[in-house]
């Protein structure tokens, strides 16, 4: 009987600075119990299975030459950690006993499309070079198989997120021209390896921000506006103004026609750093603070010059206090992200997308948001998001008053607690269950 493992945002780096993963014993345990305990003929790795942002030499640009040696130094650096080869001896122990294992690229490892890497990785785990049971998938869509008559659907969702959209097949042409063609990062790699190293300095919590989301500058911009005109993408280049102006635009009714003919109208472009930050906060805003006084009161703190004042909740008035507001609704994915039960609206896009209602028996598998879930749609649709192996931070409930005061006294004195929740999924011909790291099933 076909048995499917499916672990996704593991974020393995080595430790450092901008490192959120701290679940070495923990991942090299299960991986060593997956065929022995759980029966598993595939083991797919969707995405983030690397965390390259978090390395200090990772950059807003990649440099395809550059990627062998940089992923292979990686490795070393995390084979030389008694975890680190207890992980990599587990992977090719996998293999050998006849386990297939999938890698998915996503947002975080996308140097794992490069033509190079695959042998790397194998070469890592103790594998031949050349050995395709251990293989990293390229394919346009999610990776497919069938576990009996359930059809199975696994990918890692960054592609549906523009603020960390990148693709494995833009990696592989960049590193694939003659000469090989610089490729910049996504507005949330680019956030990583610029503001949040920043901050990380200040702030050691930004490690467990992840992932790169609207809510992530909204946070970051209240915690110290100065810091964050320096080095949010776009904003350090533009000013606040420019997020300012974004904001106001979106006040104003659009054109109810469009100016003039087709062919005169050039394509869409996608939207920039600027125009994402301002759409970020405005879509945060609650429909009756979104009003010129609130702008206004925005653009003073973004300026430094808004009411400063540590404390709680009571005390955060003017545009700081809009700020945290629209960063917590977010960051807390409007109250869902600790409950496995309910969907937010990343869950509800690949839901309408990839399960539909004439879709028959179907599992969808997902990651990328760091919110695990496991919704049984009927009995034949179930949706899965495998959560994180990553540092998590506990967002407080929204319109808990009493709860948010206290979340932002430790904000405010860096003393922020982390989770570790562990989930995966496990799939076979009876239906799909996300469960904790020993083997049971996954709750918050």
């Amino acid at each position: 009987m076909t048995r499917i493992a499916v672990l996704s945002d593991l974020h393995i780096s080595p430790p450092g600075p901008l490192a959120s993963f701290h679940a070495g014993d923990e991942l090299a345990g299960l991986l060593g119990r997956l065929r022995s305990d759980h029966g598993v003929d595939t083991l797919v790795l969707a995405g983030d299975v690397f965390d390259f942002l978090a390395l200090p030499t990772a950059t807003a640009t990649m440099h395809p030459e550059q990627v062998p040696a940089f992923v292979s130094q990686t490795l070393t650096d995390l084979h030389a950690i008694a975890w680190g080869k207890q992980i990599f001896d587990a992977l090719g122990a996998l293999v050998v006993a006849g386990t297939q294992i999938v890698v998915i690229p996503g947002n975080h490892d996308p140097e794992l499309a490069h033509p190079d890497v695959p042998a790397i990785l194998r070469g890592r785990c103790g594998l031949a070079v050349d050995d395709r049971r251990l293989d990293v998938y390229l394919g346009s869509g999610p990776w497919r198989t069938a576990a009996g008559a359930l059809d199975v659907v696994i990918g890692h969702g960054h592609r549906g997120d523009p603020w960390n959209d990148i693709d494995p097949a833009m990696v592989l042409h960049h590193a694939t021209t003659n000469p090989p063609l610089p490729l910049q990062l996504p507005i949330g790699s680019r956030l990583v390896v610029g503001a949040m190293r920043a901050f990380r300095h200040k702030y050691a919590f930004v490690d467990a921000l992840k992932p790169e989301m609207p809510g992530v500058p909204l946070l970051l911009a209240y915690l110290d506006p100065t810091l964050a005109m320096k080095h949010l993408p776009g904003v350090a280049t533009l000013g606040a103004r420019a997020w300012v102006g974004g904001l106001q635009r979106r006040l104003q009714p659009g054109l109810t026609l469009p100016a003039g003919p087709p062919a005169a109208r050039s394509a869409p472009q996608p939207p920039s750093d600027i125009d994402l930050l301002a759409a970020a906060l405005f879509d945060a805003l609650a429909v009756t603070e979104r009003t010129p006084g609130t702008i206004a009161a925005v653009e003073g703190w973004l300026a430094g010059h808004g009411a400063s004042a540590a404390g709680t909740l009571a005390s955060h008035g003017g545009g700081r206090r809009y700020l945290l507001r629209a960063a917590l609704r977010l960051l807390g994915r409007n109250g869902t992200a600790f409950d496995q039960t309910r969907v937010d609206e990343a869950d509800e896009a690949i839901i309408a997308e990839h399960l539909p209602s004439e879709c028959g028996a179907r599992v969808v598998i997902a990651g990328h948001t760091h919110a695990a879930r496991q919704i049984r749609l009927d009995t034949d649709r179930t949706y899965i998001n495998t959560g994180t192996w990553s540092d998590l931070i506990p967002w407080p409930p929204l319109g808990a008053d009493d709860d948010a005061k206290r979340f932002i006294d430790d904000l405010e004195a860096n003393n922020i607690p982390v989770l570790r929740l562990l989930t995966w999924a496990l799939i076979d011909e009876h239906g799909a269950q996300l469960l904790d790291e020993t083997g049971g099933r996954g709750s918050p």
